[in-house]
């Protein structure tokens, strides 16, 4: 019997969220409260923090943009919007 071959395509290593937890609430992977801890886990999240257009953001629905401006190991902070 042959084994069968699959062929796939090879993708760029990209960063994978895998949970989001807002400690204040105390809830996972809903919600996000501003000034607040979060934690996220997962893998692939490097960046240079002293190229200010690297970073950690979240993207709203609209397509606004917030970039996490305190990054802790293994927590972070969420500020505000980009403006």
């Amino acid at each position: 019997m042959k084994p069968l071959l699959n062929k796939v395509e090879i993708t760029s290593p990209r960063p994978v969220l895998q949970q989001f937890i807002d400690l204040k609430n105390k809830v996972t992977n809903e919600s996000c409260t501003l000034d607040h801890i979060t934690s996220i886990k997962g893998s692939l999240f490097k960046f240079d923090p002293d190229d200010r257009n690297q970073g950690i953001y979240f993207i709203a629905a609209d397509g606004t943009e917030t970039k996490v401006t305190n990054v802790v190991k293994p927590a972070i902070c969420v500020r505000k919007p980009i403006t």
